[in-house]
């Protein structure tokens, strides 16, 4: 079995979803990133050898489609939306093939070691930030303009790259991990995002407890601490700390002069509720977000007052507003199922029959999880976006193809172990 367009490879879906999720293919008012029209192929083309994998994807598609098909026929006949139908309905029907394409490509994915892939977007992503730097520095960039590289903002930036970052940081050989801290270091300062800090930690962290053998050791402490004190010192040395602090006060400081991320937080999370508790737990419908007749917060008011009452309108700025939102009780039960099985990813173990991931993809997977779970409660855009589609596939392959023992019949450290028709041979573990 091969890397190949045949047989798609986690290399295929990480470049798709983090670099070619950036160039967009136009049509009228309609827009979708590349990387939608990559996993429409690689699914058209792929030839699934592992059947007890291709069984369960199959029968993970078949619970998620049931409960959002049955949501979006519900939401019609209670949805308060007076507009958004035929976006709602459009990007519905997309979605279910795009679930499909995912489910197609995890099934039969040929994982190996993906630290020169790393090393190549973080290099790509460095070099974009430079040059947008350099232009962003002239007059016509503004005051306010903060580089992003390749990505629509810097936020993006953080939730794509974040899975990259820790999967080099926790790479087994020691130039790999130079590699990652010291990319994570420049990316934090050249793109300027707090959401940098948050996504990096979260996935770091996560992939830290899955790691250790014990569930409390003085060596888990001691590397959380570590890595605490280094990210308190990013900060402090960072020419952004003074911003990244005053986003933290104005989530307890409501007013018309609080930090305008803050706002637009707070009002993503006064929107969610009100459209939850307005359906009755239904939701607004599949990407009905923002729809007329809006919600009313007291912090949209002030965003109003500001100008800016359509800012992150249709998405709360974070994927989970837009879960409870849209899917409502539903959203929540995604939520937590895939929290879940991070949480036994962390605490439990994955057994099949023979050796385990590389130290990178195993830290990859994990943070592209981590990124739509933890990290959705920070931040997110919308469900076909690159980092949104990526943790969709880890969740799915690791699904697919793994089997759970109790953490007391194992060892930590082999915490994701897979068949031998999906582990590469020794010849080509740096293809």
């Amino acid at each position: 079995m091969t890397g190949s367009l045949a047989n798609p490879s986690l290399r295929l879906v990480l470049w798709a979803c983090v670099v070619a999720s950036t160039i967009k293919l136009q049509a009228g008012d309609f827009s979708m990133g590349m990387h939608v029209l990559i996993l429409f192929i690689a699914a058209l083309v792929v030839r699934n050898r592992n059947s007890m994998s291709r069984i369960r994807v199959k029968n993970i598609l078949t619970i998620w489609g049931a409960l959002i098909i049955t949501h979006f026929l519900l939401s019609q006949s209670t949805t308060s939306c007076t507009d958004f139908f035929i976006k709602s309905l459009t990007s519905f029907c997309l979605f279910l093939l795009l679930l499909y394409s995912i489910g197609r490509v995890s099934s039969v994915t040929y994982l190996k070691t993906l630290t020169w892939d790393l090393r190549a977007i973080v290099a790509l992503v460095t070099i974009s930030l430079i040059l947008d730097l350099i232009l962003g520095l002239t007059p016509s960039g503004g005051a306010a303009f903060r580089a992003s590289g390749i990505y629509p903002e810097p936020s993006h930036l953080a939730l794509s790259m974040a899975p990259v970052l820790v999967g080099l940081m926790s790479a087994k050989a020691n130039p790999d991990r130079v590699w990652g801290w010291v990319g994570f270091v420049a990316i934090t300062i050249l793109s300027a995002s707090a959401t940098i800090f948050v996504m990096v930690s979260l996935c770091f962290v996560v992939v830290i407890l899955a790691r250790s053998k014990k569930q409390f050791s003085l060596t888990l402490i001691f590397q959380l601490m570590l890595f605490l004190l280094f990210i308190v010192i990013l900060v402090q040395i960072s020419p952004y700390a003074e911003e990244l602090a005053n986003r933290i006060t104005g989530l307890v400081e409501i007013d018309i002069s609080s930090n305008l991320s803050s706002l637009v937080y707070i009002n993503g999370w006064e929107t969610a509720l009100q459209n939850l508790q307005g359906s009755n737990g239904i939701g607004l419908g599949f990407n009905r977000m923002g729809c007329d007749p809006r919600p009313v917060t007291s912090t949209g008011d002030i965003l109003n007052v500001l100008g800016l009452a359509d800012y992150n309108f249709n998405d709360g700025s974070f994927i989970f507003s837009k879960l409870l939102s849209e899917l409502g009780l539903i959203g929540i039960v995604f939520w937590v199922s895939t929290t879940g099985l991070l949480f036994r990813l962390m605490f439990r173990k994955i057994e099949t029959p023979l050796s385990t991931l590389q130290p990178d993809v195993q830290a990859l997977l994990l943070s592209g999880i981590t990124v739509i779970t933890f990290g959705a409660i920070f931040r997110g855009t919308n469900y076909f976006s690159g980092s949104f589609i990526f943790g969709i596939f880890c969740t799915f392959f690791i699904l697919g193809n793994a089997r759970w023992k109790s953490n007391r019949h194992s060892k930590r450290n082999a915490f994701l172990v897979l068949p031998s028709s999906l582990n590469p041979s020794k010849d080509d573990a740096h293809v």
